[in-house]
């Protein structure tokens, strides 16, 4: 299917413009984060709340709608998230972040694209990029914009190798 790719230089404005990675430094700074689960958890869902509010540029705001508009009227549209540390030698972090379906009547898209740049701070995703020493301020997230297909059956993630056994030819 035809689709737009919302860029990761995107979502870096957007942290940029909003002051959000002061902020997250702010948050992960905090002794109660490093040594609490329960603590991480919790500022972590307060940090994607801001997230989801806060101000995007006019200029990008342009851009979404001009995107929005080269689909036919009525199109439900896939918001799918992709980073830029997905396939790194040593970390594998798809399937950690969240793509939404925006409706017609949600309004303007970039509430949705809102939705999957949050989801990079979600606690799965921090505390498996954290276990693999991912610098958080250097991920960045993407995001894959087509029609959504109902009643879809699956979808997933294909590696075309075997990473189990490199001397076994198949996919994973």
């Amino acid at each position: 299917p035809y689709g737009f790719a919302v860029p990761f230089s995107f979502y870096d404005e957007f942290m940029r413009h909003n002051g959000f990675y002061d902020l997250a430094a702010d948050v992960m700074a905090d002794p109660a984060f490093q040594a609490d689960p329960q603590v991480r958890e919790k500022k972590l869902d307060a940090f994607r709340k801001t997230l989801r509010k806060g101000d995007v540029p006019g200029w990008m705001l342009d851009a979404f709608g001009s995107m929005h508009e080269a689909f036919p009227p009525g199109t439900s549209l896939r918001c799918r998230s992709s980073t830029n540390n997905e396939d790194l030698p040593n970390f594998n972090g798809a399937g950690l972040y969240e793509s939404y379906t925006h409706h017609p009547d949600e309004g303007p898209i970039a509430k949705s694209i809102k939705q999957v740049w949050a989801s990079l701070w979600t606690y799965r995703a921090f505390e498996e990029r954290d276990f693999h020493r991912v610098d958080h301020f250097q991920t960045a997230m993407g995001v894959l914009v087509h029609p959504n297909f109902e009643n879809e059956k699956a979808n997933g993630v294909a590696v075309t190798k075997n990473i189990y056994d490199a001397n076994w030819r198949g996919y994973y």
